[in-house]
């Protein structure tokens, strides 16, 4: 067996004819904004079903003090059961699905192609969501627990899906600058941007209706990811896109042959070579690299990715969306309409969303810099500090001693920009620390920890939201 050789990306680009100084232009940055956009679809399920508070809320409510289909506001003195838990319950089956997938996503590399991987979930979210919109026009009062368990069972489906379609989505980005990784981070925070404000226009004009308010703001979501799956599929018609696969391509054949493992793996990398140039963008499948290797390489942001989303949901939006204003239930359209889908929703997506973009513009902690461990676990002061909000239901064991309306209002831009900017950082420093055709299963295990951090920090929240309501 010969040595084993990798290939730097300086390397890489001396594979690619005429050499790296024939790199074509992204014209009209209409690639980054195609990453941007598939960006938004990544999270879209998590993002407008944690913004659905008060269409959902109006579902769970219960039917024999509020009969009416119309005029219904969410009050924590009458909240079922239902209600008090659906953020919970919500966070896990959509969480626990995604790192269970991300995972798979991360091993079928080896075996499933990209473009495969990547319409088949987009599909499969369509369809969810479909059947989400379906279900908004149907009275469901009289099976509220039947409804409560299908609509759980459409988001575990959905979230598997959106799994997927992420990880995929980070293994391609790899192969790009690692400004393209931002756009796809950025297009996430934008994703629940685009939830919060559409939540609070169908809050506003739906007129007291919650269900046309959900079945507006699910078609919206049913749209966009439309929209992305085209724009996945008009990627391979530009020059830029084509060219970064196929130096990913070539790199990824030279360190194959230059392993020389067996004489079958060079004919499988060369047989290759016309299926690639016939169906761009993924149908080739990566190279057979070990994930150990790969993972000590990049481990310091894959923990810290973890660890940063772990902090963040285990207080958003379980936690965050039952903070009430101190003057609810004034009759306050602020207070009783407003004060939660803008001070938690809106503002932590908006926060979140400047974090990632500012990662783009200041990449401090550089890269494999230390820091980025400091900044990652000091965050764990926002779990107390939330404790001490006006959380309802609240156990006495801990005082509300944030008994403020302010208190949301600073907490909320603080964790969320956090939260973009260190998770931002860490997917574009991660795919430095490994050689060029690594990048690809880098961007795929990276995703995969950024999902498990959602997962341990829904779980986390689960348990935190019962310890304050006993």
């Amino acid at each position: 067996m010969a040595k084993t050789t990798t290939c730097t990306t300086q390397e890489a680009d001396s594979l690619i004819p005429n050499g790296p100084e024939s790199v074509p232009k992204d014209r009209l940055r209409m690639v980054y904004g195609i990453f941007y956009l598939l960006g938004i679809c990544t999270l879209l399920p998590w993002n407008f079903f944690i913004n659905a508070q008060s269409y959902f809320m109006f579902k769970l409510r219960n039917t024999t003090l509020y009969p009416e289909q119309e005029g219904y506001h969410y009050n924590a003195s009458t909240a079922t059961e239902l209600q008090v838990m659906f953020e919970s319950y919500l966070a896990v089956a959509a969480m626990l699905p995604g790192v269970v997938f991300m995972f798979l996503n991360t091993a079928a590399t080896k075996l499933i192609s990209l473009r495969v991987r990547m319409i088949s979930a987009a599909v499969i979210m369509i369809l969810m969501f479909g059947l989400t919109i379906v279900l908004a026009r149907i009275d469901t009062d009289a099976w509220q627990t039947d409804f409560f368990a299908l609509a759980l069972v459409t988001i575990v489906i959905m979230n598997a899906g959106s799994a997927v379609l992420q990880g995929s989505i980070f293994s391609l980005a790899s192969m790009f600058p690692s400004h393209y990784i931002q756009a796809v981070m950025g297009g996430m925070g934008m994703g629940g941007m685009l939830a919060s404000v559409t939540n609070i226009a169908a809050t506003a004009f739906a007129l007291d209706k919650p269900v046309d308010m959900g079945f507006g703001y699910f078609l919206t979501a049913n749209v966009i990811i439309i929209l992305a799956l085209g724009g996945y599929l008009i990627l391979p018609l530009f020059h830029f896109a084509r060219f970064h696969e196929e130096k990913h391509r070539r790199a990824s054949m030279s360190y194959s042959r230059s392993n020389s493992y067996s004489q079958s793996s060079i004919n499988e990398v060369s047989e290759s070579e016309g299926e690639c140039d016939a169906s761009l963008m993924g149908s080739v499948k990566e190279v057979n690299t070990p994930m150990w290797p790969v993972f000590k390489h990049i481990r310091m942001y894959a923990l810290c990715a973890c660890f940063t989303f772990t902090i963040t949901l285990s207080v958003f939006p379980a936690m965050m969306a039952n903070i009430f204003s101190t003057n609810h239930g004034s009759g306050s359209e602020w207070s009783d309409k407003y004060f939660t889908p803008v001070t938690c929703f809106l503002f932590f997506n908006m926060f979140d969303l400047i974090g990632r973009t500012l990662a783009g513009v200041i990449t401090w902690p550089g890269h494999n810099s230390r820091w980025i461990i400091v900044l990652t676990v000091a965050r764990v002061v926002f779990i107390p500090l939330y404790w001490m909000c006006n959380v309802q239901p609240h156990s006495d064991f801990i005082p509300i001693l944030l008994n403020s309306d302010i208190a949301p209002m600073v907490l909320t831009p603080l964790m969320a920009i956090t939260n973009g900017y260190i998770g931002t950082l860490c997917m574009m420093h991660a795919p430095k620390c490994v050689p060029y055709e690594e990048v690809a299963l880098c961007g795929a295990m990276m995703s995969f920890f950024l999902a498990l951090g959602l997962g341990l920090g829904s779980l986390i929240s689960f348990f935190t939201m019962n310890f304050l309501y006993n």
